[in-house]
């Protein structure tokens, strides 16, 4: 059965709702086209990064906001994680680009959420 939100004439399953690689979209208007790993990941290791930090950049609780830092900033933390200079607060869990993508696409989320507006998470 799908599933909506207020505001959002989106509906989506459960089962779309819980995809690692496709994370849920329910205001497609408030951002513009994710790239490739922001909306869609690669299978089998890499989950799309809109999944933890939301196609605008928000982030969810336990996840940073990436809406409007800087590409430069944003490149560093990935680095740094790749240098294991930086953790997480979840030891189970490591930024997926860190040292598995190729350049073209941590590039592309760098100027994707670097341009995405940051602002309130709630509407």
């Amino acid at each position: 059965m799908p599933k909506r939100v207020p505001g959002s004439n989106v509906s989506l399953t459960l089962t779309q709702i819980r995809d690692l690689y496709a994370p849920p979209d329910w205001h497609p208007e408030d951002h513009p086209l994710m790239p490739g790993v922001v909306g869609n990941g690669r299978k089998p290791k890499t989950f799309a990064c809109g999944y933890c930090h939301y196609p605008n950049g928000q982030g969810r609780p336990e996840n940073s906001s990436l809406a409007g830092l800087s590409a430069g900033y944003i490149a560093q933390q990935i680095a740094d994680y790749k240098n294991n200079l930086r953790k997480t607060s979840e030891p189970k869990m490591v930024p997926p680009l860190a040292g598995r993508s190729p350049t073209y696409t941590v590039r592309q989320l760098y100027d994707f959420q670097s341009g995405a507006r940051a602002g309130l998470l709630v509407r």
